[in-house]
């Protein structure tokens, strides 16, 4: 009896920690974030020119100023921010 009930505890044990595990990789996946000037020469991550319409969340949607990422996502440890080759300009 105290075998089977061990047994389920453990099975119980197991089960709780794949729960909290998964959940906290899910709650712990990191986001890319790409920022491009108006020109793609030179450019090493984006495909395309910035624009603050857009996502900012793939090379081809790239935003136009690392401010206005800041200000759409809240940004934690594992965040990347790629800013590519370009001019900026820091807003005043």
């Amino acid at each position: 009896m105290l075998d089977r009930i061990f047994y389920m505890n453990k099975a119980h044990i197991i089960s709780s920690f794949l729960l909290v595990f998964f959940t906290i990789s899910y709650q712990c996946k990191a986001t890319n974030y790409y920022v491009n000037d108006n020109s793609t020469s030179g450019d090493r991550w984006c495909s395309a020119v910035g624009n603050d319409v857009n996502n900012g969340t793939a090379v081809g949607t790239p935003k136009l100023t690392l401010y206005d990422i800041m200000d759409d996502y809240d940004l934690g440890a594992g965040y990347i921010v790629y800013i590519d080759h370009g001019s900026y300009t820091w807003a005043t």
